[in-house]
């Protein structure tokens, strides 16, 4: 759905970058939706690694997996497209998550780091499409640097949206 959402934003033959990228999801679907010429996923956890090989092996998809921290990666080049489920906690019953007021809580460190990184990987002319349970974060950190091109209420019971932005130029 978030890619087939955000077609008109993609670019045929990108050289695309997720930096959370878990099992493989987004990048699979990437490749799905429309032709790349180069993924990379980067995870910290060593098991997504591994279970994200499997399930581009299965799909039938050359996808570059690299079990590293977003924040210690580096690359030779630039990147179209950067895609990603933006990391997550999920608040206990009945309570509510309330991050983005909180400096000290890993998912705004998480955020305010990403937005401040993130540039670093992208074209000028390259797109970030941000799949996130975290609204006001996006907003909060990506104001100074990018422009949001449009965005996806996907889940209100949910609170996720996509959305897509762009560096300010």
């Amino acid at each position: 759905l978030c890619l087939r959402l955000s077609e008109k934003f993609l670019k045929k033959d990108a050289q695309v970058l997720d930096p959370f990228c878990g099992c493989g999801t987004f990048l699979i679907e990437r490749s799905i939706c429309m032709k790349c010429s180069d993924e990379y996923g980067i995870d910290i956890k060593g098991e997504e690694i591994d279970r994200a090989r499997k399930n581009a092996e299965k799909a039938h998809f050359t996808i570059n997996y690299i079990n590293r921290d977003f924040f210690e990666f580096t690359h030779n080049y630039l990147f179209d497209e950067i895609i990603t489920d933006m990391p997550f906690k999920i608040a206990g019953k009945g309570k509510i998550r309330d991050s983005q007021k909180n400096a000290d809580d890993p998912i705004y460190i998480i955020y305010k780091n990403f937005f401040k990184n993130a540039i670093k990987y992208l074209k000028s002319d390259g797109i970030m499409l941000l799949y996130t349970h975290d609204y006001e974060l996006i907003h909060l950190f990506s104001d100074s640097l990018y422009t949001i091109k449009q965005e996806f209420e996907i889940s209100k019971v949910n609170g996720t949206y996509l959305i897509v932005l762009a560096i300010k130029g």
